[in-house]
């Protein structure tokens, strides 16, 4: 039997009660993909999804459903599943990275979301609403993505230190981290935005090998052996499970470290995640270049942060 996502009603301005039920394929995680892009069309901020019927759910369909718990946090909305069995909500829990909410029934999902019921109106009253299991992909236009949202958030900051902040709330507004530490090179050390007390060698054993890989690099992947003191003291300190290094012309320039959540290092992350965040990387260190040269003209550093941005407009759709 194959997932079924059935649109059952509105019971507020702005909320709607939909149904997923079934027990289906990878494939059907674009359901929940485009009942995404239709929450989006039609104003859709606060969802209860009904589990009753669910009877067990594939991993790409609990990574669509936070993603899409996500998206309406964002909006300031959310996302409340109703009466998930113990299978269902382990995996949601997994991919949520932290416990979603859930309610034993609908009364209590309108009572989690605040919503007072205006009206009994089916979906099915509603021309303009379309069975979720009809609607075809590639249709809805994507949001903006988080490498053109930072891109104009550093735009309008001057400095590291503002850089940080903006960076870490446009990546926990995504969903990709929920604690950042910025590492940006002066001289041969490179120093910890914000901190005094917190440096480590740019060119040491550590920083030479994430200058020659270049790439998002889980926690568990840097051997302490052979490290400086005050490399394996930044590991410890920063406890971070991930490690972005920020490289030009294999040159590291800076270093991002910094944890999902998730608790899974990249195994928990979707291949568009991991891209995204390659893009924060690539626009960030554009940004650090021009600012350590200081020759750089402000027109200059917005075509090369926006043309990284376009290459890689990828980010912006779901892969794998």
């Amino acid at each position: 039997m194959s997932y079924r996502l059935d649109i059952l009603e509105h019971p507020g301005p702005g909320a709607v009660l939909a149904r997923l039920s079934g027990y289906g394929s990878r494939d059907d995680r674009h359901l929940v993909e485009d009942f995404d892009g239709e929450c989006e069309r039609h104003g859709w901020r606060s969802v209860i999804m009904d589990l009753t019927d669910l009877g067990g759910i594939t991993q790409t369909v609990a990574a669509a459903l936070a993603v899409l718990g996500r998206h309406l946090d964002d909006q300031g909305g959310g996302l409340v599943f109703v009466a998930p069995n113990v299978a269902v909500h382990w995996l949601l829990v997994r991919e949520f990275g932290s416990e979603p909410d859930c309610a034993v029934d609908v009364s209590g999902a309108l009572s989690a979301l605040e919503i007072t019921t205006t009206s009994d109106v089916s979906a099915a009253a509603d021309p303009e609403i379309q069975p979720v299991s009809e609607l075809r992909p590639g249709g809805i236009r994507p949001e903006r993505g988080i490498a053109a949202t930072l891109n104009s958030a550093l735009k309008r900051e001057e400095g590291p230190e503002r850089w940080l902040s903006a960076m870490t709330a446009a990546m926990a507004k995504a969903g990709l981290a929920d604690r950042v530490v910025f590492c940006r090179r002066v001289g041969d050390h490179l120093h910890v935005v914000g901190r005094r007390d917190h440096s480590l060698p740019a060119d040491g054993w550590l920083g030479s090998f994430l200058a020659t890989t270049g790439v998002l690099l889980e926690a568990t992947e840097l051997s302490e052996r052979g490290l400086a003191n005050e490399e394996r003291a930044y590991l410890r300190w920063s406890g971070a499970e991930l490690h972005l290094p920020l490289v030009f012309e294999g040159r590291l320039v800076g270093l991002l470290s910094f944890d999902t959540g998730r608790e899974r290092g990249l195994i928990g992350l979707r291949s568009s995640e991991v891209l995204a965040l390659e893009c924060v990387g690539l626009v960030l260190t554009s940004h650090l270049v021009a600012y350590d040269a200081g020759s750089m003209q402000t027109a200059d550093i917005d075509d090369l942060a926006g043309d990284l941005a376009d290459e890689h407009v990828a980010e912006l759709m779901p892969i794998g």
